[in-house]
């Protein structure tokens, strides 16, 4: 965990880092090589705060911050963090994995807004009942073995979740290397009436234009 205090009146904006290369076996980086997701490029937004968050296990942060507990641990301790600030409101963001942790935890902590760039929206071994592409994911087979240590999988599936801030997921369905997982995923919540879906404009998964990007948080 990591964070940038510009004024604590201002918006907190909390990143959720997702997959990194060479952070599944076998592994050529450790879990202190791992970026926060946003981090260099936050120093050009002055008009928010930014609170870092990284997946060490990860596994959409299924346990917890330091892959010792659970996401309900990880949700306690940015309730802890928030607490300490008087913040004019309260944004989470992230890509791919993050983004599936950003929209849990959003939901989770009742924030003012959620933001997901190609976010999956379930996980876990009921995935490959659903796509058989799965199994070709990078690391599925470790991230399942991780996923089969979480005892409660209560948070497994974005569809199970009681929706009451609002979602903006930006995609680049149909580019990348898994153009047909990133259709299923997006589908699965389509008909949520509480989501809109946006153009990231990029060319890969988990990517945005810096345009929509300052369009978001230049607007906070």
């Amino acid at each position: 965990m990591d964070y940038t205090i510009n004024n604590e009146d201002l918006p907190l904006v909390i990143t959720f880092q997702g997959f990194y290369s060479g952070m599944i076996p076998p592994f050529k980086r450790q879990p202190e090589d791992i970026p926060f997701y946003m981090y260099n490029m936050s120093k050009n937004y002055k008009n928010v705060n930014f609170l870092f968050l990284k997946d060490i296990n990860q596994i959409w942060f299924q346990k917890g911050l330091y892959g010792n507990t659970d996401f309900d641990d990880l949700v306690n301790n940015i309730k802890t963090f928030i607490e300490k600030y008087n913040f004019s409101k309260v944004i989470t963001i992230g890509s791919s994995a993050g983004g599936f942790s950003a929209i849990l935890a959003g939901q989770l902590l009742n924030v003012d807004n959620i933001i997901a760039i190609d976010p999956q929206s379930l996980i876990g071994h009921e995935t490959c009942l659903y796509s058989t592409n799965y199994r070709n994911f990078p690391g599925w087979q470790y991230r399942q073995f991780m996923l089969n240590k979480v005892s409660d999988k209560k948070y497994f599936d974005l569809n199970n979740l009681e929706y009451n801030t609002p979602v903006t997921i930006y995609t680049n369905e149909g580019k990348g290397g898994n153009p047909d997982l990133d259709h299923f995923m997006i589908t699965r919540l389509i008909n949520n009436e509480n989501i809109k879906f946006k153009n990231a404009n990029c060319d890969d998964h988990g990517l945005i234009s810096k345009e929509e990007l300052d369009k978001i948080l230049l607007s906070l």
